[in-house]
Order: C-alpha cells, then structure tokens, then sequence
C-alpha cells in the first residue's frame, strides 16, 4: 500500500466505538409470522408450526453460544405479515376496538390498517406463533439485543401502539421489566448500521411495486392509515382469492398466467374478481390523488425531518443518508404509466383497440386485399406493442438489488450490505477496486423463513456476521435443524479494513459508480 494511502488513514477520525468492539451479528428475514394466519386449512397449521419449531431452535442455539458472548439478532423486515393476516374480530371485539361494527368494506377486504386493528392483529399474530415469542424472550434475558427492521408487510411496526405491545410480551415472557426489555429491544424504521462492518435494509425501496416515497412518514388520510404500496393495497383486495397461493412467486407471473388463474375459479369467484380489480382501480385513483395532493407537502415534511434525526442517531452525515433516501425506485403508482403496466391495463387496451380496428378495417369500402393487409397491419402493430409493453414492465425485485447493495455498500464504506425482500439468498462480490485485489464489498441476501415453501434453497437461510480480532467476515448459513448443525451455503471475507480504505462514509462513491 502506499505511503500517502496509509497516512490518509492515520489521519481520518478514529472509528465509532461501536466499530472496534467484538460482536456476532445474526440476521434473518422475511419470517412473515401471521401470513394465512387464521385461515384454519390443515396444511397451513403445519406450516406454522414447521415455522415455530424450527425458529424456535434457532434461537435457542444463539441464546446458548451466546454465553460468552453477547449477539445482535435482526430481523430485517417481513418479520410480520399483517397484510395476509386474515383473522377478523367477531361483532362485540369490533365495537371494544374501534367502538363500532366492521363496516362492509373491511368485512370485505379485511382489517384496514389503524393503529387499533394493527395492536388486535398483533396478539392474534403472537398467539399462534407463541414459541417463536418465548425463545426470543429467553434471548433478550439472557443479555442479548433484538432488533427489528421494518418491511413492507410489517408497516405497522410504523405505529408506537405495535411497538409497545411486542415489548410487553417480550417482558412478559422473559420476566424483565418493560424498561430492561425496552433496552434490549430495538425497531429500526429503516435500517441498521454498525460502522466499519455491516449494513442492514429488507430491501422492498428498490421495488417500484413496493417502496414508498416517503419511507420515514407512510401515512395517509390525515396520518389515520398506512399508505400501503402498489402490491400492498393488490394484496389487501385479493386476499380471499390469494389464499394458498405463493405470493413470491407471483411476482414473475404474466398477464395469461394471472388471468388462467382468475379463471380457474368458479363462475361467481371470476365475476368477484372482475368487479373487485375495478374497485382496486378506483381506490388506488383516489389515494394517488390525496397522497399527491392534500396530503403530500406534510407527509414529505416529516419525512425530512426525521432524515435528519435518522442520520444522528445512526451517527451519519446527512448528506449521506440523504443519498440512500435517493437510491430508492419510485413507486410504480406515482406514475400513469406505472400504474398502466403493473394492472395490465395496456392489455386491456391493446385488445380493445386491436378489436375494433380489426372491425373497422374488415368493414371497410375496399377491395378484399386491402382489407386482409390493413388487418395484418393492426395484428403486427398489436403485437409490436404488446412486446415493447412486455419489456417496460418488470415484476421482479431481484435484478435491481444488488447493482444498489453495491452502491450503498460504498456510499456507507462497509464490507457487507444485507437485504431481504426478494427471498432469494447469495452472495454477491463487487469487483475489485485493484486489479488482483480480493473484494471489498459484498451484497448478501437472507432467503426467508416461509416454511410453505419447502424444498427451495432460499428457506430458513440467515446470514453470521462477525468481528473479532481485527477480521471481518459474512457467512451465508443454511438452518437444517433435526439436530444437524447449519450448513455454510457461502462465505464473504474482505481483507483487513486498513486495505479496503474503510473508517468513514465515503459521500461521493454512490455518485462515482452511477
């Protein structure tokens, strides 16, 4: 290395204090506790209890290696599912929680998301995944720290209500008072930062179908409800059709495959469908219009307000933070066109158009020929269309996640960037700033804890974490329970900090490798 290199270094300002201690950081996400909770079919009890025993073990195998040492366990987002959660309060629960009956809507789409409901969904949630509670009670009281990042299916841990309530029963179970579990408990609106080593995010801000605008206040109707995105609010309405179905693996469904799947219903649940996508339209036209309009300046004020008490307690200049709050996509309906593709609505037009020019052009005053070749042209004007609409329209979320791990990874100058969001567990390196050199940076994702889908490689996947002695290094770990130890799937393992040029976050490299 050279000289001026290594007196730059000795120059910076000496790493957080975070930074230099010794500490095993253990990350999972996308457990979704509550998805089909309440929908009472036998397979989904077994899913839950396939998710609470194997969780369960889990944890209980970090609370006892943690003994001599104390662990950081995070969540990082989707540790909830309130959207699938599909249980409903009987009439006396309703009128007890919100002092009135269900109105038809809810009993319709299910429970909207106020912070009374999101409290009620929150105990049903723990009482059917109560062993998951009890092994991160005994966790927290053994001295460890819990941390829970918020996702797009768990929102509601937006609300101080959801918050407080997990803390009381993670105190409850594990004996302690509310202040000592308070201590040990922690909710990250956004992500979680430990300088020199590890930064954590679910991911779901670089989705257009799932991020939000402003991450920080996702509000609306006068800060009543959540402001769910894109896929959220499809999810809601779809709900009792979606029952059973795999919803990740939705996302790289085409418009045949949502429409084979519409119609392989019966004849009253297709007509429900039908009616309820021109409901969902309708909502969505009218939340754009008061989340654009009314309740946007507010909204995005607080935002940037709390950018700014964000980046002080993460201990990060604001630019910086400001910096990630820009890598995010735009949600998809804050666009006409946005909202076009991700609805196939262009589908619907393209055939509407495609059927009346066939109509006009076969009725048309001319010769025979003439009106074959200008049907011909509407066919292959349709299908140009159709395949240029094809390639605007991405469902996925995996392709973009690591091109902006990658970016966050230098903009914070940490080795390792984590995500959950796409359930898809690896490792990616970025390349080496020097030709020869070993990577520096890495993107790892966590996979998922979604116990329905059995046999995929991404399931009850985490990611270790580790500083100690002055080496880094990110373990990619396969959870195989049965007592079998966890099987390492890869591992990530940068060189020393003094090589890599970390120790402070660097402003201008998201900026240089855009």
């Amino acid at each position: 290395m050279a000289w001026w290199h290594k007196l730059f270094n000795w120059l910076r300002p000496r790493p957080h204090p975070a930074a230099s201690r010794q500490r095993r950081i253990y990350i999972v996400s996308d457990l979704h506790l509550g998805e089909e909770v309440g929908a009472g079919d036998a397979p989904f009890v077994e899913y839950i209890n396939a998710l609470n025993t194997e969780f369960s073990a889990f944890v209980a195998t970090l609370t006892a290696d943690s003994a001599d040492r104390p662990t950081t366990l995070v969540i990082d987002g989707d540790s909830f599912d309130f959207i699938r959660a599909v249980v409903q309060p009987n009439p006396i629960e309703a009128r007890l929680i919100q002092a009135q009956p269900l109105t038809p809507r809810q009993a319709r789409l299910g429970l909207d998301s106020s912070r009374q409901y999101a409290v009620w969904k929150l105990g049903r949630i723990i009482g059917f995944h109560r062993p998951v509670f009890e092994a991160l009670a005994r966790l927290v009281s053994a001295g460890n720290d819990l941390v829970f990042v918020r996702g797009n299916h768990d929102v509601e841990l937006y609300w101080p209500e959801v918050r407080a309530a997990i803390v009381a029963e993670i105190a409850r179970l594990a004996g302690v008072d509310e202040a000592t579990a308070e201590a040990r408990v922690r909710f990250e609106p956004w992500f979680y930062y430990e300088p020199q080593l590890v930064y954590v995010e679910h991911g779901h801000q670089y989705d257009p179908h799932c991020s939000y605008a402003d991450l920080l206040d996702p509000v609306e109707d006068e800060g009543r409800m959540l402001a769910l995105p894109y896929a959220s609010w499809s999810i809601r309405h779809f709900a009792p059709l979606l029952h059973g179905m795999p919803a990740a693996e939705m996302d790289a469904w085409g418009f045949v495959d949502f429409a084979r799947w519409v119609f392989s219903h019966s004849p009253a649940r297709i007509v429900w469908a039908i009616v309820t996508y021109f409901r969902l339209m309708i909502d969505l036209l009218a939340r754009k219009s008061w989340r654009h309009t009314v309740g946007r300046p507010a909204t995005h004020a607080r935002h940037l307000r709390r950018l700014t008490k964000l980046a002080e307690r993460a201990q990060l200049p604001l630019e910086v933070v400001e910096r990630i709050d820009a890598l995010k996509e735009k949600p998809v309906e804050e666009r006409f066109l946005g909202i076009t593709l991700a609805y196939y609505l262009d589908r619907f037009m393209l055939l509407f158009l495609s059927l009346v020019s066939v109509v006009v052009a076969a009725v048309l005053p001319v010769a025979v020929a003439i009106r074959v070749a200008a049907i011909c042209g509407v066919l292959l004007v349709t299908l140009a269309l159709h395949e240029v609409t094809r390639r605007l329209r991405d469902r996925r979320a995996e392709p973009h996640l690591p091109e902006k791990a990658l970016l966050l990874s230098r903009l914070v100058d940490v080795p390792f960037v984590v995500f959950g969001h796409s359930h898809q567990a690896g490792i990616h390196a970025a390349p080496p700033t020097r030709p020869g050199a070993a990577p520096c940076h890495y993107y790892l994702n966590s996979g998922h804890w979604v116990a329905r889908y059995r046999g995929q490689p991404s399931l009850f996947n985490y990611i270790e974490v580790i500083a100690e002695g002055g080496v880094r290094r990110a373990r990619l770990m396969r959870w195989q329970g049965d007592g079998r130890a966890p099987f390492e799937v890869a591992v990530a393992a940068p060189p020393a900090a003094d090589e890599c040029g970390d120790g402070t976050p660097a402003i201008g490299a998201a900026g240089d490798d855009e």
